[in-house]
């Protein structure tokens, strides 16, 4: 199945800083519908507001316009429907940390999304 709406799951860490980076940097993605979505906790989570702006800046600053959404509530229920719902072929997706716990490390979230993910996963860590 050829790759054709590529999501991108963002939350401003270091790891996602550099998945934004590793997409700018492949123009032959550019020209994928790419979603950028971000998943709150609170309603008006003014940091989550302000990291999305820094990633779509990023992103337009090398050609890319986004899809850009901002959920509330639990990231593996609303990531996987997102997925189904947008007929997303690629998730990028970051683990956080190179510690030796890989189950701590890139977090239940991440397990779910890769043992119930109908598309591929790119993890980036």
């Amino acid at each position: 199945m050829p790759v054709e709406r590529l999501l991108i799951t963002y939350d401003g860490s270091p790891t996602g800083k550099r998945m934004l980076t590793f997409l700018a940097n492949i123009p032959s993605l550019h020209f994928l519908g790419i979603h950028l979505l971000m998943v709150s906790k609170a309603e008006s989570d003014i940091t989550t507001t302000e990291c999305m702006a820094e990633a779509v800046s990023l992103l337009h600053q090398a050609g890319i316009e986004p899809v850009i959404n901002i959920l509330v509530g639990e990231p593996e229920k609303l990531i996987s429907q997102y997925i189904q719902e947008q007929s997303i072929s690629l998730l990028l997706i970051g683990a956080h940390s190179h510690r030796q716990i890989l189950h701590a490390a890139i977090g239940s979230t991440i397990t779910q999304l890769l043992k119930n993910s109908q598309v591929p996963v790119l993890l980036f860590r």
